[in-house]
């Protein structure tokens, strides 16, 4: 019911929204939480996993390369929500 409410979406696996490249995986997750439309059914996607603490040399190439990938590619990006 709070999902609803606020307007977050939840999708499983055999849903038409579900990620295809997911069935590819051993431990697939049962399930999604999302706002917005699903991005991923016509775009690729993009996420950075890391250290809570990153570098300083680190952050800069987030700052200057990643973020002119990002720019100049046509891709979503993922949050984990961590």
């Amino acid at each position: 019911a709070w999902c609803k409410e606020n307007n977050i979406k939840i999708t499983t696996p055999g849903d038409f929204d579900y990620p295809k490249v997911f069935e590819n995986l051993d431990y697939r997750p049962a399930f999604l939480f999302y706002l917005g439309e699903p991005i991923w059914l016509h775009m690729p996607l993009i996420s950075v996993v890391g250290s809570r603490s990153p570098s300083m040399a680190c952050l800069n190439w987030l700052d200057s390369e990643l973020s002119r990938l990002i720019r100049m590619s046509r891709v979503g990006v993922v949050s984990g929500g961590a």
